[in-house]
Parts: structure tokens; C-alpha cells; sequence
């Protein structure tokens, strides 16, 4: 046991880590919605793919899209992928693009000439071995009586291919999920904030003024003891307890003290009230050297404050405790 000399208002200060973890979540959720909104407006300024072949050097890398004027022609599929590669036109000009079969599908109308359809994707380079199959389709079966040669495939096809299977929206969903688990973090942290400020500011009025200044005085004056193993400090005629937010107890409201094993190897101090509430009013965890120590000191100052007091979990006890809750209750009506 130790004499301490800090008033409880430091002790109250810990809470105010959940405001500030509240308020770095919620600094994060506001960063990263600012960080979609401006993503979204950039996302929207897609690169006809013509324009990233003549006007950008093939560029690969840039988010595209592609008006698609003929149904797709399909030439060539890795084994393990669902996706493949197909010959597009726009009305203009040849393309590549790498579709899956749903967008395909979506492609494969007769009437898309007189409705042409929008893909979207990502320019990447196009591999050579991609390159020979597709000269190879468009020379047997698209255009037969004109066909190109190897050395004109890019003035032709031009040499980046719009893939739809990837797009730069990744990034996207990662701000998604760390804005929505920020926002969701901000809530807890500043529920539990403002779920111990109330209980802490209904415990304080619970006392009388001239008992909170007493309380404030035998801290300041180092007349408190605090065991911090334990968390619970005593003053004069209160003491005070940590395990849960704050409790502020008068020892003359003791009826009944007793020890308790609980899991997570600890032992804890109970007491009931004469109102008939019980609260924890103290926890030791097992591997502390000198708890028995502690828990002894603590038991004898509180029954040093009030001779009244029962001592250890027995039936006699319960039964007594039972009693004396009744008669105040009876005396109280």
C-alpha cells in the first residue's frame, strides 16, 4: 500500500483516450470519404482507347473505354482464365479487347450496329503472341480479301489492348472499407467516451458537494491510499473504485464484503449495498506476488470505516445481508 497524492480528476482523464481515438477514426473516415469523392470525379474521366493509341504513344496503364459497333470476334483464351481475347470495331477502326463471357454476351446483338454499346477498362500492352492470332483471325476471317501484314499490326490495331477485367477501382473499395470501419470505430469509441463521462458525472451526483471537496482534499493532501494493482483508492468516508468507469461508495452503505474467484485467473472483492446492489468494488489478478497481502489490507480498511460490515460468502451472511436490506427498506417507506 502506498500514499498517493494525485487528485481523482487524473485518474478521470483516462477516458479521454477514447475521445481521442474517436476523433483519429473519425479524421480518417473524413479523409478517405474527401479521398472517394475526388476518385469518383477523376474515375469519370476515362480515355477513348483511339485516343490513347494515336494521341498518348500507347500508353498502358490509363483507364479506357471503347464503343462497340459489331459483335465482338473472339480469337484467342488463356486455359486458365474466364476471360478472352476478341477483335472489336467501333464503326472506325479494329481494336483488341479482353471481355469475360456475360459482357460478351451483352456484345453478341444483332442490332448493336444501330445501338452501339460502351465498354470500359484499363490500356495494357498487347502480347506478341496475341498479336500473330489476331492477325491470323482478321486475315481468314473477318477481311480475307484484304489482309494485313505483321509489320502493319499496330498502325492497325494499334499496339494496347482495353481489358476490361481490371479497372482502378481496387484502390477504391480499399478507402471504402477503411472509411466504413473508421466511421463504424468513431461510434464505439466515442459511445463508450460518452457512456463514462455520464456514469462518472452521476456518480459525482450521487455525493454532496461538501463530500466531493472532502474527497478532493484527502487526495490532495496525500490522506487517500490507492492500490493500483487493485484499482480502487480510499479516502475518509468514501472510497473509490476503478474496476468499472468509477464508483464512489460511502462505507456506512456496506453491508457485506466478500472475495470471489473469477475466471481469467482473478479474484475480486465484492460488496453489497444496504439498497441491496452488489458491485466490484476491487480485482487482483492471481499471478500478482503480494495479492493476498492486498486483498487483506483492503478487507481490513473497509471494516476499519465500518464495524457492521459482514465478512466472507457464507449462508448466515446472505441470509443476515437479506434482512438488513428489508428492514431499511421498511424503515424507508
Amino acid at each position: 500500500m502506498t500514499k498517493i497524492n494525485p487528485t481523482i480528476h487524473n485518474r478521470i482523464k483516462k477516458i479521454n483516450h477514447y475521445l481521442i481515438l474517436g476523433l483519429i477514426f473519425l479524421l480518417i473516415a473524413i479523409s478517405s470519404s474527401i479521398f472517394l469523392v475526388f476518385k469518383n470525379i477523376s474515375s469519370k474521366e476515362k480515355t477513348y482507347l483511339n485516343d490513347i493509341i494515336e494521341f498518348k504513344r500507347n500508353t498502358p496503364n490509363i483507364t479506357a473505354y471503347l464503343k462497340v459497333n459489331d459483335i465482338p470476334k473472339s480469337f484467342a483464351k488463356y486455359s486458365d482464365e474466364d476471360y478472352a481475347f476478341y477483335i472489336i470495331n467501333d464503326g472506325d477502326y479494329y481494336y483488341i479487347a479482353y471481355l469475360n463471357d456475360p459482357l460478351y454476351k451483352k456484345l453478341n446483338n444483332d442490332q448493336i450496329k444501330d445501338h452501339p454499346k460502351t465498354i470500359s477498362g484499363v490500356s495494357e500492352k498487347i502480347p506478341e503472341e496475341v498479336k500473330a492470332l489476331a492477325i491470323e483471325t482478321y486475315n481468314e476471317e473477318i477481311n480475307p480479301n484484304d489482309p494485313i501484314k505483321d509489320d502493319e499490326f499496330t498502325s492497325f490495331f494499334g499496339d494496347v489492348y482495353l481489358n476490361t477485367s481490371k479497372t482502378k477501382q481496387k484502390p477504391a473499395l480499399l478507402v471504402i472499407a477503411t472509411s466504413s470501419i473508421s466511421f463504424i470505430l468513431t461510434i464505439i469509441f466515442l459511445t463508450i467516451f460518452l457512456t463514462k463521462k455520464i456514469k462518472i458525472k452521476k456518480s459525482f451526483q450521487k455525493i454532496s458537494l461538501d463530500d466531493q471537496k472532502n474527497i478532493e482534499q484527502n487526495l490532495a493532501n496525500t490522506k487517500a491510499f490507492n492500490f493500483d494493482k487493485a484499482r480502487i483508492t480510499f479516502c475518509d468516508n468514501y472510497l473509490i473504485s476503478f474496476t468499472k468507469d468509477i464508483d464512489i461508495i460511502n462505507y456506512s452503505d456496506i453491508i457485506w464484503l466478500y472475495e470471489y474467484e473469477v475466471k481469467k485467473n482473478t479474484i475480486s472483492i465484492n460488496i453489497m449495498l444496504i439498497n441491496g446492489k452488489t458491485k466490484t468494488i476491487a480485482k487482483i489478478g492471481k499471478n500478482i506476488s503480494n495479492k493476498e497481502e492486498i486483498i487483506n489490507e483492503i478487507i481490513e480498511i473497509i471494516t476499519g470505516k465500518n464495524d457492521d460490515i459482514l465478512i466472507g460468502f457464507t449462508k448466515e451472511n446472505n441470509k443476515q445481508a437479506k434482512k438488513t436490506i428489508k428492514e431499511f427498506k421498511n424503515s424507508a417507506k
